[in-house]
């Protein structure tokens, strides 16, 4: 998977990317996450969205990679760390805005965090 991960990226010099497991899989499969960081989609709508993404909620990809082979198995958190970082308040990734919700339209917090600069 992470081949697939790097050509994607790759493919995409003038995104910066970011490349990892939420703490606390949504679907049975395993599956991983690559995601640009202007996080400009229409599917991120709500805080619990967000804060998957922009928390140690969201665990990348070599971090696993070094548990894995350090250990031989993944540190998990507690179902109560994984809601902690969920609904932590909403702070955009790049800057310190604190908006009070999400915006319906995408790239809201990219275009906060330039105009924060």
């Amino acid at each position: 998977m992470d081949k697939v991960a790097e050509e994607l990226t790759k493919k995409h010099p003038e995104h910066e990317f970011i490349v990892g497991y939420h703490a606390m899989p949504s679907m049975q499969r395993m599956h991983l996450h690559v995601i640009s960081t202007d996080f400009n989609s229409q599917c991120l709508k709500t805080k619990y969205h967000w804060n998957s993404f922009t928390t140690p909620f969201f665990i990348p990809f070599k971090e696993i990679l070094k548990q894995l082979r350090e250990n031989g198995e993944l540190q998990k958190l507690s179902r109560e760390e994984a809601q902690k970082y969920l609904n932590t308040e909403l702070k955009c990734h790049k800057c310190k805005v604190k908006p009070k919700n999400m915006e319906s339209k995408p790239g809201a917090f990219r275009r906060l965090s330039l105009e924060a600069v």
